[in-house]
């Protein structure tokens, strides 16, 4: 009975299945943050306990789905932990019985999947810890923040389209110049909408707050995020991973061919 459970969790059968069910709910968040802009929107600007605090539990109409999603995707962490820990079981023996290269290709998939499943882990650290302040972001502003910091905003610098017609004289970008003080830091840098800047393990975001860029209302977001640490390495690893994989793959195929020959 254990092993057909066992089984169940780490079949490949159930993550398509918990997959077709995340895109799903994906899909649904997507139509609803479409009709919605007063309580969704705010999860990009906490962290989730306190969202779920303050909006969320209150509006299970508007966040029903989110649950739904975060379950699947917890049941997907669970299922790719599974999935590695088995295929693990299967492959370690062959380390001797195998070349190391033979045993390097064999087992590279497997190593991927446990770096997407750091990865994962990364995004509920995120989700979860560190900090998230939202701050108006206006020339000239001085913000004072916990633990000694203090933001001085010493300029911002509109962009406006000028073509087409339609959206001439509408902003499309902006940046601010910042100067960001801390105990033990004191330095200036520029912040630009769709360009963050990282200092002392805080990430500055400039982001309008009319989404159709029809006023020049700036707000300033400092986020201090723990599992960034995890989710780029862990980006660059598997692309340098799989560009090694699929070359040392044909590599293998050819070399299994010529001894066949």
């Amino acid at each position: 009975m254990g092993k057909r459970i066992w089984k169940t969790i780490a079949s490949v059968k159930t993550t398509v299945w918990l997959l077709t069910a995340a895109t799903l709910f994906f899909i649904i968040g997507s139509i609803y943050f479409r009709l919605e802009r007063q309580v969704l929107p705010q999860l990009n600007f906490r962290l989730f306990q306190d969202w779920f605090t303050e909006f969320g539990l209150g509006r299970l109409d508007l966040s029903w789905w989110l649950y739904l999603l975060l379950l699947t995707l917890f049941l997907l962490g669970v299922n790719t932990a599974a999935c590695i820990l088995d295929r693990l079981i299967q492959l370690l023996p062959l380390w001797k019985k195998t070349g190391r290269f033979e045993f390097a290709v064999t087992i590279m998939p497997t190593l991927i999947h446990l770096v997407f499943f750091l990865i994962l882990s990364g995004h509920l650290l995120s989700s979860i810890t560190g900090s998230v302040e939202t701050v108006a972001c206006g020339p000239g502003q001085t913000i004072d923040l916990p633990g000694g910091r203090r933001i001085e905003v010493l300029g911002l610098d509109y962009r406006y389209h000028t073509r087409p017609e339609s959206l001439a004289g509408r902003l499309y970008g902006a940046a601010a110049p910042i100067r960001f003080h801390t105990p033990d830091y004191d330095g200036e840098f520029t912040v630009k909408i769709l360009a963050p800047v990282h200092r002392r393990g805080y990430s500055f975001h400039l982001d309008s707050l009319d989404k159709y860029a029809r006023e020049k209302i700036m707000r300033l977001i400092i986020r201090r995020d723990f599992g960034i640490r995890l989710i780029i390495p862990g980006f660059w690893l598997i692309i340098a991973m799989m560009a090694w994989y699929f070359p040392a793959l044909w590599r293998l195929k050819k070399k299994n061919e010529i001894k066949g020959a």
